[in-house]
C-alpha cells in the first residue's frame, strides 16, 4: 500500500527500488471470516474535503503557513456582495439519526468596516459572520442531514453583505456526513470502530477485492477469508473486524490497483 507524497513542492511520489540484498517486508494477514452475530453497521463517517489551489498569496499573518487560495471574492465600493458556488457530488447519504458537518476557512484581505460572510448549502443558510478586515475565519457548523442529497449539492459563499468594500479568499470547505458501505469506482476506503463489527460493503462489479488494514500505512495488513457474494457485476463482500481498537480499511477490486 503506497500513499500519496503530501508535499508543497510536487505530487509526483518517487520511490528507490533495490535488489540482491535481505529480502524486504513482507505484508501480514488477518483472517477476516464473518462471525454469526456480530452486530453490522449500516453507515460510517465519510469526509469531502474541497480545495483547489488556484491563487498564490504570499503575504499572511504570521503562523498562517498555507499560501494557496481557491477563490477571490472582490465587492467594490457601490457594488452588489459577491457570491461563488461549487457543485460537489455525494453518494450513498445514509438516512441517519446523526447530523451533518460543514467546515470552512476564509482569508480576508481588506476590507471598509469589517468583513462579512455568508455560507449556504443547497439554498439553506447555514452561517454568517463578520470579522475584522484582512483575517482568517475558520468555521465548524452543523447541519441538519436533510441538507444534502446523493447528488448534486451546491455550496455559496457570499461576501459584503452591508459593508462598502470587502475582499476575501476562500481557501477550503468540508463536508462531513454519514455514509452507506457502497463500493464508487470499485473500491472503498473507511474508519472502523473499535469491534467487533462484521462489514457489509456492496457496490462491487468484480468478485476479486482485496481488503487491507491500512491504519498504519508503513505496515498494511491483509485482510483474508472475506466472503463474497452476488452476480452480474453486482458483488457485496462481508468481512469481520474483531479488534477492539479502530482501524481503517480499503476495499478494492484488483482491476484497481
Amino acid at each position: 500500500y503506497g500513499e500519496a507524497i503530501a508535499s508543497k513542492y510536487t505530487d509526483e511520489n518517487v520511490y528507490w527500488l533495490t535488489w540482491g540484498d535481505e529480502p524486504g517486508h513482507r505484508m501480514a494477514t488477518r483472517d477476516g471470516t464473518p462471525v454469526a452475530g456480530d452486530p453490522v453497521p449500516t453507515w460510517y463517517t465519510d469526509t469531502l474535503h474541497m480545495e483547489v489551489n488556484y491563487w498564490y498569496y504570499s503575504v499572511l499573518a504570521p503562523g498562517d503557513t498555507d499560501h494557496w487560495y481557491w477563490d477571490y471574492l472582490q465587492k467594490v465600493p457601490g457594488g452588489s456582495p459577491v457570491s461563488i458556488a461549487h457543485d460537489f457530488e455525494l453518494t450513498a447519504v445514509a438516512d441517519a439519526p446523526i447530523s451533518a458537518t460543514v467546515r470552512g476557512l476564509l482569508r480576508g484581505y481588506k476590507a471598509s468596516p469589517y468583513h462579512s460572510a455568508e455560507i449556504s448549502l443547497n439554498d439553506h443558510t447555514i452561517y454568517t459572520a463578520t470579522y475584522v478586515p484582512g483575517a482568517a475565519e475558520r468555521f465548524t457548523v452543523t447541519v441538519p442531514l436533510t441538507y444534502l442529497v446523493s447528488g448534486t449539492n451546491i455550496l455559496t459563499c457570499t461576501v459584503g453583505m452591508g459593508v462598502n468594500v470587502d475582499y476575501t479568499w476562500s481557501n477550503w470547505f468540508e463536508i462531513q456526513y454519514p455514509r452507506r458501505f457502497v463500493a464508487e469506482g470499485d473500491r472503498l476506503t473507511f474508519a472502523a470502530e473499535g469491534g467487533p463489527w462484521t462489514y457489509v460493503v456492496s457496490g462491487f462489479l468484480t468478485d476479486t477485492v482485496d481488503i487491507l488494514d491500512i491504519t498504519d500505512p508503513w505496515d498494511p495488513v491483509r485482510v483474508s477469508h472475506a466472503t463474497i457474494s452476488g452476480t452480474n457485476g453486482a458483488y457485496t463482500v462481508t468481512f469481520a473486524h474483531i479488534l477492539s481498537l479502530p482501524h481503517r480499511y480499503i476495499l478494492s477490486a484488483r482491476s484497481q490497483r
